[in-house]
């Protein structure tokens, strides 16, 4: 009897072995392939993404063509592409309608691990993902004043790297709010366009010359800051070429960084810096769209400037026997080539602003109101085009814009300023929704909007600084400016 029962105990167990080897094995295999197939879904779908948003991105500086081989790179920093021998469809405008968007499909051969046993087929895994890309708007540089002035209202301006994030200034800080590294920090700085001439005009008609200086309103930082943590600032001129919208590939022509006390001639006055004066007759400076690159390189103030563009004014340059001996000292200090104009209410030949000339910032707009002004201003920000549709969809964002500002409400000058956008109403101003962070005002327009200039109505602060961006959705020619995924 017992080894009877032995004898059906080692059958079990031979069974066992066989269920196991024929039937569970084989299951476990597939449970595992299984879970590693999704594990690499996710990865692909990961590729997918971020091949989708460069693709996409890439749009507007290159065309297709350089979209695919930038969506193709990106998928060879995740071990996916053709060079991997996978498939990959990427294509441009993928439903016909929006010019804009960037589709990336991606298909990989997975070979079964653990179930080969069973002889199981290689699985194709498919993803996909499609980018687009929203234009930023050039916003304009005026700022409630005139083309040209220095002030009265409002200056650009910048903060030192070791600033506070809560300052008004996302970019220029390498420290973020909670002083550990900023994420949003761009050592380039802020970009700005000087357009000499304006699409469709001409300079020289205009002017009577072919010379143009770009000139910067107090380029130095001498007695804004403090003595112990001296700001810096280096000013990046680059010339036209034959893709406006791609940055990277501009040749630079000139670059100057201040040097705070040895520039304190500079203060308060209107200043050709040296390579800042273009013959428009010299193939090398051509009319177009010139590239000012402004970063901050070290401190912990602001600096505030200006920026526009003017033939020369040789009644209002300041000449060294002008001034008084200390003055002198200051002067001999400048860089050769350095042309200083004397201010606006003690100029001979005032700037004249419908010289041909614009200059708009590019993504960002970096705002610091002047310290004795507080009112409500009217802003000019920038032209939005209608969408392929009609409908367009417009974002504007405002930093820390929370120092004593009250409202902010919007209007175009097709509908005129007493139509306001968002919804008809000024928007309150508040710390909880507005300090130290980003906030966003939306306004959405019907087929009715057939593209307008846009201006800001803001009750600003005292000594408020705040950065302004804005950016629209709709695009027919997929101009670069921030992509996001839309499937």
């Amino acid at each position: 009897m017992i080894k009877m029962i032995q004898f059906k105990k080692a059958q079990i167990a031979v069974l066992f072995v066989l269920f196991i080897s024929l039937v569970g094995m084989p299951l476990v295999g597939l449970v595992v392939d299984y879970g590693l197939i999704e594990v690499q879904r996710a990865r692909m779908q990961t590729a997918t993404d971020a091949a989708a948003l460069a693709g996409a991105y890439r749009l507007g500086a290159g065309g297709e063509t350089a979209a695919i081989d930038e969506s193709e790179e990106v998928l060879g920093t995740y071990g996916f592409g053709t060079d991997a021998g996978d498939t990959v469809d990427a294509e441009q405008n993928p439903d016909g309608m929006h010019q804009n968007q960037f589709r990336v499909q991606l298909t990989h051969t997975f070979h079964p691990i653990f179930s080969g046993m069973m002889k199981s087929t290689p699985t194709d895994i498919t993803t996909s993902a499609t980018g687009q890309v929203s234009s930023y708007v050039e916003l304009s540089i005026t700022l409630a004043g005139e083309y040209g002035e220095d002030g009265p209202h409002a200056l650009l301006g910048i903060r030192g790297k070791t600033s506070p994030y809560r300052h008004g200034d996302p970019y220029s800080t390498i420290k973020g709010l909670d002083g550990g590294p900023n994420p949003e920090h761009r050592p380039d700085g802020y970009h700005f366009f000087v357009h000499i001439p304006k699409p469709d005009l001409n300079y020289k008609t205009i002017n009577g010359t072919a010379i143009a200086d770009i000139q910067i309103w107090d380029p130095e930082s001498y007695g804004e800051f403090d003595p112990g943590s001296p700001i810096g600032i280096e000013y990046t001129l680059y010339k036209p070429d034959d893709t406006p919208q791609d940055l990277e590939d501009d040749v630079q022509i000139a670059q100057y960084t201040e040097k705070g006390y040895q520039d304190r001639a500079m203060n308060n006055s209107w200043v050709t810096l040296p390579g800042f004066q273009i013959n428009l007759d010299d193939p090398n400076t051509p009319p177009g769209r010139y590239h000012l690159q402004v970063r901050s390189t070290k401190g912990n103030a602001t600096n505030c400037f200006h920026l526009r563009a003017s033939p020369p004014l040789p009644l209002d340059v300041v000449h060294r026997s002008d001034l008084t001996d200390d003055e002198k000292a200051a002067f001999d200090e400048l860089p050769s080539g350095t042309i200083i104009y004397a201010p606006c209410n003690h100029a001979v030949r005032c700037f004249n602003p419908d010289n041909g000339t614009a200059v708009s910032a590019d993504g960002a707009l970096p705002i610091k109101f002047l310290n004795d002004y507080q009112a409500s201003l009217d802003i000019e920000l920038g032209w939005v085009p209608p969408g392929p549709d009609g409908h367009q969809v417009i974002h504007i964002l405002r930093f820390d814009s929370d120092c004593g500002a009250q409202y902010v409400s919007y209007w175009n000058e097709d509908d005129g300023e007493n139509t306001l956008y968002p919804d008809g109403v000024r928007i309150p101003i508040t710390k909880e929704r507005d300090q130290s962070k980003w906030s966003e005002d939306i306004i959405r327009l019907d087929d009715s909007y057939t593209g307008s200039k846009w201006h800001a109505n803001y009750e600003s602060g005292d000594s408020d600084q705040t950065a302004w961006k804005m950016w629209y959705e709709s695009s027919e020619d997929g101009n670069g400016g921030i992509a996001y995924l839309v499937e």
